[in-house]
């Protein structure tokens, strides 16, 4: 095949198709499993790679949230526990919790039963800082709180005293943008929104904020990894990759699969609606999907090394009943992988794998240069985890 590249700075309408004379696929390659505890449910999993003491760490929380695990991830060895307190002075808040690890020593615990507090923690599950970012007696919210909703993922970091950090619903009042990141001073309790707005990601932006104020329907999801200096995001209804390095956004890289047309805002936004209802004492909503669904993206993640970015492509669902559920469920039927290389900033469509169930929880995977880990559905015991690898070639 003829190689096709072009590079557009400006909005994804404008960035052109790419395709690399090799097709790449995913080839199985040897699962990778680790030991678990009897306190550690397998199917709750939600685990990243991290590098400490000059090895790759897979880390992740127990069922119950009160161990945070280190294991050695050549090895599959578990190296590491630390355990946390739920009570007395070193209590950090009951689960969910989020977490984002700096190193074994500076743990950063955050809980939406908590939303106004942070927790750092040592190895010894003690807290050596914590930032109540509401204050009772003033009743005035800190600079991190009044961002509401900030949250960890893979392109949050620590920098200094200052913590960089995703949020989901920024206060309107204070800006008439709509910013995805907040960096916050641990030492001056300011922050500040430096780039990324949702607005960049969404096509027709304008149009769908409209809807959206007009009813309730499924949210358009964005996503942000980083590489260093470079933020890389997008959201469920584009095919592009938008690059910001330094803060400054440089341009959109066509990262969709060719064969495929997304959905747009509208259709996107009415595959799911509220359905209010009233019975004696009180009422409540129905959640209702369309069994008209367009394509869209899932979750894009990057792996460990920072090479490349997986997007993930709902290509067909459908509402059906499933067993065990009340109410019908969406069932993806069909799909695909993107896979975008951060230094070449080439795009490939994949197959998705056949082994692999397509329902797979997306949250529970990771990648690195072994390949992308997709979390095993058939493994016949609970007290291991158990992934299926893909490796890229």
């Amino acid at each position: 095949m003829l190689a096709l590249s072009l590079m557009v700075v400006g909005c994804q309408k404008d960035a052109k198709k790419t395709e690399d004379e090799k097709p790449l696929q995913l080839v199985q390659q040897e699962d990778k499993v680790f030991a678990l505890d009897s306190l550690t449910n397998y199917a709750r999993i939600f685990g990243t790679l991290i590098e400490l003491d000059g090895k790759t760490n897979f880390v992740f929380d127990n069922e119950f949230q009160t161990r945070i695990y280190f294991y050695d991830y050549e090895t599959g060895n578990l190296d590491d526990i630390v355990e946390l307190y739920n009570e007395g002075p070193n209590g950090v808040p009951s689960r969910p919790i989020a977490r984002l690890v700096h190193t074994k020593d500076s743990i950063f615990i955050h809980s939406i039963f908590k939303p106004d507090e942070l927790y750092i923690v040592n190895r010894k599950g003690e807290v050596i800082y914590k930032n109540p970012t509401y204050d009772k007696k003033t009743e005035e919210s800190s600079s991190l709180s009044a961002s509401r909703d900030f949250y960890f993922d893979e392109a949050s970091y620590i920098n200094g005293k200052e913590i960089h950090v995703g949020i989901s619903n920024y206060k309107r009042e204070k800006t008439k943008t709509n910013p995805l990141r907040v960096s916050f001073n641990l030492t001056t309790n300011e922050s500040h929104t430096p780039f990324l707005e949702k607005s960049k990601l969404i096509p027709d932006y304008e149009a769908f904020e409209a809807l959206s104020l007009s009813k309730r329907g499924k949210q358009i999801g964005t996503n942000v990894v980083r590489k260093g200096d470079y933020f890389y995001a997008s959201s469920s209804i584009s095919d592009s990759i938008y690059e910001y390095k330094n803060g400054q956004y440089t341009t959109a890289y066509y990262a969709g699969n060719p064969n495929i047309t997304l959905g747009d805002y509208k259709s996107y936004y009415e595959s799911t609606s509220y359905e209010p209802f009233l019975v004696d004492g009180g009422g409540g909503v129905n959640v209702v999907e369309n069994p008209d669904r367009p394509a869209s993206f899932g979750r894009l993640i990057i792996d460990f090394e920072k090479e490349w970015i997986y997007r993930f492509l709902i290509e067909n669902s459908e509402v059906k009943k499933v067993d065990g559920a009340d109410q019908p469920r969406v069932v993806i039927t069909e799909s695909s992988i993107v896979a975008f290389n951060t230094n070449t900033k080439k795009s490939y469509t994949l197959k998705f794998p056949e082994e692999v169930d397509l329902n797979v929880n997306l949250h529970q995977i990771f990648a690195n240069n072994n390949g992308i880990h997709f979390p095993s559905s058939d493994q016949e015991t609970e007290s291991e985890k158990r992934y299926n690898v893909y490796k890229l070639q």
